[in-house]
């Protein structure tokens, strides 16, 4: 198809009124006030429609509805791929896309409002224009990959079935129930299953049975749906350990099976009174400090970063009820660096110390912490003076001694070997 020539603008050609019911037999409304219609002139493959955000490639062909005008054709160019769901199209095309099945072409009506509006500045379309397109659609990204923390490549899920057009589906979010049924196997040992459970009900992110991916799984699909997950990332699977209960593997990638039979949605944040939120803080709190005597040190971040999200959605409205809700959230970043410091990861034990710190700067625990982190990154100077103002603060503190001798001490090997080294520099020997 050729690109036509401008069309020159004409009445027919933006009028508002809605075309004729009568005169477009076969076409269904897809929208309430009629203004999306659509029309099957091929019938496409049997199977799914695409699901929402993937990324979808179709050929078309687009005319003013009421003169027929060309304004434009992909087949002369190449396919047209956009996101569902994500603005890449015009909101007609978002609206009647996700109804159609592969190799299906259908004929699209959209009024101004789904359309290009009263925008001016589309080439050969004028303002208010009612428009007609002709959509293949030829096929959609089966893969869709998830982003956990900066990683684009983490997770990836494979629609096999959803009911993402129906108006009663929802997607699972954090501390919903639902109710599901999965298996799990391992691509690298010839899909090894190592579980599978049936018509299980688990909470959406607050449950110690599932790994990481499981969960962040469950966040990206929707009512009746069934997909397969595969998690990438080891990390958010049995990690660098493996599992020894379900026979894993260290460093395996895992594969879900997921199928999802009922959601039972949780309330918003704003229905809790503010006495349910600090209750709900607590009691993750509490969990937290459980599993971190168990040594379930990683399951233990989780109920403390769970502490922090109620946390900030308490508006204090006492002196009291700030002071404890200070209190929560120094005491959890607290805990969080402790383990980070048995996990040898020194970043981070500086990082939440001085979110500690930032709160209450004369906090000895978070200026100890911060001290021996940074002794075992060897920057005995920085050590040194937190431990020197911890030292101030409780001078009876014996494990602050001991950190503040070792810095010290470093501090002292340091400036001696800069010392010779500086005595072996051209004959050189700085005054003491």
């Amino acid at each position: 198809c050729a690109m036509a020539e401008q069309p020159t603008p004409s009445v027919d050609d933006h009028k508002d009124d809605a075309p004729s019911a009568e005169t477009d037999d076969g076409f269904v409304m897809l929208t309430e006030d009629n203004g999306v219609q659509k029309k099957i002139i091929l019938a496409g493959d049997d199977g799914i429609t695409p699901p929402k955000f993937s990324t979808v490639k179709c050929h078309y062909v687009a005319r003013l509805l009421h003169s027929g005008k060309q304004f434009d054709c992909s087949r002369s160019k190449s396919q047209f791929e956009f996101k569902l769901g994500a603005n890449g199209a015009i909101r007609a095309w978002d609206i009647a896309v996700p109804s159609m099945k592969r190799n299906e072409i259908c004929v699209l009506r959209c009024s101004p409002k789904y359309g290009y509006g009263i925008r001016d500045d589309i080439e050969l379309v004028p303002p208010n224009s009612w428009l007609e397109f002709e959509i293949e659609l030829i096929g959609w990204n089966e893969w869709q990959w998830i982003t956990v923390d900066g990683n684009e490549n983490a997770m990836r899920k494979k629609c096999i079935f959803h009911t993402h057009n129906n108006r009663d589906s929802v997607r699972c979010k954090s501390d919903d129930v639902v109710t599901l049924s999965y298996t799990a196997y391992i691509p690298s040992m010839n899909n090894h299953v190592f579980d599978t459970r049936e018509n299980i009900k688990t909470i959406v992110d607050d449950d110690d049975r599932m790994t990481d991916g499981f969960h962040i799984a469950l966040q990206h699909l929707h009512t009746a749906e069934h997909a397969i997950v595969e998690i990438l990332d080891y990390n958010l699977a049995f990690g660098a350990e493996g599992s020894i209960e379900f026979d894993v593997p260290y460093f395996s990638d895992i594969v879900y099976d997921i199928r999802i039979h009922h959601i039972q949605q949780s309330k918003h944040w704003k229905e809790y009174s503010e006495i349910e939120l600090m209750d709900k803080a607590k009691k993750y709190k509490q969990q937290g400090n459980a599993l971190f005597a168990d040594g379930a040190y990683k399951a233990s971040i989780k109920k403390y970063n769970k502490t922090l999200r109620w946390l900030q959605y308490i508006s204090t409205t006492t002196s009291d009820d700030d002071d404890e809700k200070l209190q929560l959230i120094i005491d959890v970043n607290n805990n969080i660096g402790l383990i980070c410091m048995k996990q040898a990861k020194y970043d981070q034990v500086i990082e939440f110390s001085e979110k500690v710190l930032e709160m209450d700067a004369n906090n000895v625990k978070a200026l100890s912490r911060c001290g021996a982190a940074k002794i075992k990154l060897k920057n005995y100077v920085e050590a040194k003076l937190d431990l020197n103002k911890a030292k101030t603060i409780d001078a009876d503190n014996a494990y602050v001694k001991k950190l503040w001798n070792i810095a010290t001490s470093k501090v002292k090997q340091e400036k001696e070997k800069q010392r010779k080294q500086y005595q072996c520099m051209f004959g050189y020997r700085p005054q003491k």
